[in-house]
C-alpha cells in the first residue's frame, strides 16, 4: 500500500507561447502540496500503480528534490530504456512497463539530471534552487535539475516505472497560427543557425 500522507499534486503544464518554465514555477508557487508530478500531454501512464510508486519513491528519501522515470523516446540516457518495443501500440509497451515493475518493483537509482516529461518536484528544493529558469520550453528540465545536482540535491529514477512517451512531432499544427513544440523548436534552431 502507498503512504496515504504522502499527497502529490498531478499537472500537465502548458502556457501558450511556449513558456513552460513559466508554467512550472506558476504552478510550484501556487500548489498547497509539498510534491508536484508534471507530466507531458503526450505520455501514457502504462502502470497502473503510477501514484502508489511515486509515494513510495518519495518515503524512500523524503528528502530528494526530484524523481523521474524509464521511458523510451527520450535523449538522456539515465531515463530511457533501451530494452523497450520499437512498436507504438499501447499493449506492447504496457506489457513492457510490468516487466519493468517486475524486475524492479519499487527500487530507486541516484541520477544527475533528468529530462521532462514525467517530473516529481519536491516544492522546498524548487524553492531552494530558484525555481526554473523560465527561458521557454526547450532546456528547462536540463538546466534545473543540473542546479539541482550541483547543490547537492539528490535526484533519482523510479526503476520500477515505466512510460510511453508517443512523443510524435510529425503531424504539426491543426490551428492556424498556433505551432506545435516541434515547430518552435524548428525555429529556434534556424535562428541560432543564421
Amino acid at each position: 500500500m502507498g503512504d496515504n500522507t504522502v499527497k502529490i499534486d498531478v499537472r500537465i503544464p502548458y502556457e501558450p507561447g511556449a513558456k513552460l518554465g513559466e508554467e512550472y514555477n506558476r504552478i510550484m508557487a501556487e500548489t498547497a502540496y509539498d510534491w508536484v508530478l508534471f507530466l507531458d500531454h503526450d505520455i501514457y501512464l502504462c502502470n497502473p500503480h503510477w501514484y502508489l510508486l511515486c509515494q513510495k519513491a518519495i518515503t524512500q528519501d523524503p528528502n530528494a528534490g526530484l524523481f523521474t522515470c524509464w521511458t523510451n523516446k527520450i535523449g538522456n540516457t539515465m531515463q530511457k530504456d533501451l530494452t523497450c518495443p520499437s512498436s507504438t501500440d499501447i499493449i506492447d509497451h504496457t506489457l513492457h512497463a510490468r516487466n519493468i515493475f517486475d524486475k524492479y518493483q519499487y527500487s530507486i537509482t541516484r541520477i544527475d539530471k533528468a529530462s521532462g516529461m514525467f517530473l516529481l518536484i519536491n516544492k522546498d528544493k524548487w524553492k531552494k534552487v530558484g525555481g526554473f529558469p523560465g527561458l521557454g520550453i526547450f532546456q528547462e528540465d536540463w538546466k534545473f535539475t543540473k542546479k539541482m545536482n550541483k547543490m547537492g540535491i539528490s535526484l533519482y529514477r523510479i526503476d520500477g516505472l515505466y512510460v510511453f512517451h508517443r512523443r510524435d512531432r510529425k503531424t504539426g499544427s491543426w490551428i492556424k497560427d498556433e505551432k506545435t513544440t516541434k515547430e518552435i523548436r524548428d525555429e529556434i534552431y534556424a535562428e541560432k543557425n543564421k
